[in-house]
């Protein structure tokens, strides 16, 4: 297993300098939307976020 894929640096790509998570899942009538944190945009500096509805 390469470090990349292990859960410990997942989590670290996950959080915030402040150890919290970056993203949430809300329910939206009948289904979940779940957002994550997928990085800061080189260009206007701003957070990126991939959502999808399940």
């Amino acid at each position: 297993m390469t470090f990349a894929r292990t859960p410990a640096y997942r989590r670290h790509l996950a959080t915030t300098r402040t150890g919290r998570a970056r993203g949430s899942i809300r329910q939206r009538g009948g289904s979940l939307q779940v957002r994550a944190f997928s990085g800061v945009d080189p260009v206007l500096g701003k957070d990126r976020y991939l959502t999808r509805t399940v």
